[in-house]
């Protein structure tokens, strides 16, 4: 994971991110700074124990961007590897633990696998809460999404990423919708 952070910043390189990638892409990219503030928020504990809520540490949403422009090791790879993980780890097991999962993109099981997004709600069902921070409850409108809908029934509504850039592609698109 911190390799994937040290690549996508690496590509970015203090650059606006739509001047590296498209902003049907970027406006997802809430997913690091999330993370990032989360780790350096005054009430974080780092006593398992202590914490009232569990954060899964991984910006699942930034490993796909860079495994779609080739920078790394593949995306599946890694998902596979972090639900390996995940799922062995004893808080995930304990009843009543309580995981908050950032992933930005509407569409779940593109982003982190079919097998990983069902784990999350099986978790969410039978062990304890699972709440998904998403831009979009519509997520479970895509069909082969419909068994993951408590996920987003309870899903924690997060922004998209706002520039100038996709401000004014907004604006754009909404004089001419058939020109987006």
């Amino acid at each position: 994971e911190p390799q994937i952070r040290a690549q996508f910043r690496a590509m970015i390189d203090g650059r606006p991110f739509e001047s590296v990638l498209p902003n049907t892409w970027t406006q997802y990219l809430s997913d690091l700074k999330l993370l990032d503030a989360l780790a350096t928020h005054p009430a974080r504990v780092y006593s398992p124990q202590a914490a009232q809520w569990h954060v899964l540490d991984a910006a699942m949403y930034t490993s796909y961007l860079v495994g779609q422009i080739g920078a790394s090791a593949s995306h599946a790879t890694r998902m596979a590897d972090l639900e390996r993980t995940l799922v062995s780890h004893p808080l995930w097991r304990a009843r009543g633990a309580r995981w908050l999962v950032i992933q930005p993109h509407y569409d779940l099981k593109m982003i982190i696998g079919d097998t990983f997004a069902l784990q999350l709600a099986r978790r969410n069902e039978l062990v304890g809460p699972v709440i998904l921070a998403t831009v979009d409850r519509s997520g479970t409108n895509i069909g082969r999404q419909k068994e993951l809908f408590d996920l987003y029934r309870r899903a924690l509504m997060v922004p998209h990423v706002a520039t100038p850039e996709l401000a004014h592609r907004a604006a754009a698109c909404a004089q001419s919708p058939s020109s987006c």
